[in-house]
C-alpha cells in the first residue's frame, strides 16, 4: 500500500512540475482607487523565448495597464513634470524587477518539488528491489 503511495505522489509532484513550468505566474498589486487589485501576468518558464526582458523593450499589456494606473494616481498629485518621469521609469523598473523575481521563486519551488518527486522515485526504486522474488 505505502508503494501506490509513493508513486502516486511521485505522478502528482510530475504533473506540478509541468504546472510550475508551463503556467504564467501572477504578480498583484493593491492600493488603487477602485480597490480592486491589478495584475500582471508574468510570462511563464516555459515560454519559448528565455531571452530576459530589457528595460528598453515595450511592456506588455498587463504591464503598461499597471504603469498607467500606478502613473494616474501619480499625475493627480502635485509633483512637478520631471519627477513625475523618474517616478514612472522607477514604476517600470519595479514592474520588471517583480516579474523576474515571480520567476526566480517559481525556479525554486520548481527544484524543491523535483528533489523531493525524485526522492519519492528513488525510495520507491529501492523498496522494490528490496522485495525477495518469490519463485
Amino acid at each position: 500500500m505505502k508503494g501506490k503511495w509513493a508513486g502516486g505522489l511521485a505522478l502528482l509532484g510530475a504533473v506540478w512540475m509541468l504546472f510550475l513550468f508551463f503556467n504564467s505566474a501572477d504578480v498583484k498589486y493593491y492600493g488603487f482607487d477602485n480597490g480592486d487589485p491589478i495584475s500582471v501576468k508574468c510570462p511563464a518558464l516555459g515560454r519559448l523565448s528565455s531571452e530576459t526582458q530589457d528595460l528598453d523593450e515595450p511592456l506588455s499589456e498587463d504591464e503598461s495597464d499597471a504603469l498607467s494606473a500606478f502613473m494616474d494616481k501619480v499625475r493627480g498629485s502635485d509633483e512637478p513634470a520631471e519627477s513625475q518621469q523618474k517616478t514612472e521609469d522607477e514604476a517600470r523598473q519595479t514592474i520588471l524587477a517583480d516579474c523576474q523575481q515571480v520567476r526566480t521563486d517559481r525556479v525554486a519551488l520548481l527544484i524543491l518539488v523535483t528533489f523531493a518527486t525524485g526522492l519519492l522515485t528513488f525510495a520507491q526504486v529501492l523498496r522494490s528491489r528490496r522485495k525477495p522474488i518469490e519463485e
